[in-house]
């Protein structure tokens, strides 16, 4: 296949070498090497736009290829972001969670602490009643038994 570039080249010069012509601006040139070139330029160009077709197909597969890969990498990406944030959701929830067992315990601590010291308050007191009771039944039977003496 011969370069398109190069036969229009060929043909500025057959131009630029071309006999001047008698009037006007026009210059007269070998036809055989102009229609030569065209017929040329004409069978070189079904061959670059074939080629030219090859590329597009082959470059628009490949941006479809890219763009598949990239949704690919996205659609990880999101899916890994969704995960993080379910786990980071988890996570704050079972902080949540763990602070609303920590207080009930504290409270439940608080609640039995004063239980079982009025428990103690009331068996002291219970004690300290028998003991007081007991003791008077003491001195009570030491006076009888100092009495009698």
């Amino acid at each position: 296949m011969e370069d398109i570039e190069d036969i229009l080249l060929e043909i500025e010069q057959e131009i630029h070498d071309g006999k001047k012509a008698f009037f006007g601006s026009g210059v007269t040139v070998n036809a055989d090497t102009m229609l030569s070139a065209v017929d040329r330029i004409r069978r070189a160009l079904p061959d670059m736009v074939r080629e030219a077709r090859q590329i597009i197909v082959a470059n628009e597969r490949k941006r479809q290829e890219d763009a598949a890969r990239s949704q690919s990498i996205i659609a990880a990406a999101q899916s890994k972001a969704d995960l993080l944030l379910s786990d980071h959701e988890i996570i704050k929830q079972a902080e949540t969670e763990a602070e609303a067992i920590r207080r009930q315990a504290l409270d439940f601590q608080s609640r039995l602490e004063k239980d079982v010291k009025s428990d103690i308050s009331v068996l002291l007191g219970g004690a300290e009643k028998t003991l007081s009771e007991a003791l008077a039944i003491i001195r009570n039977a030491c006076d009888n038994y100092v009495g009698e003496k």
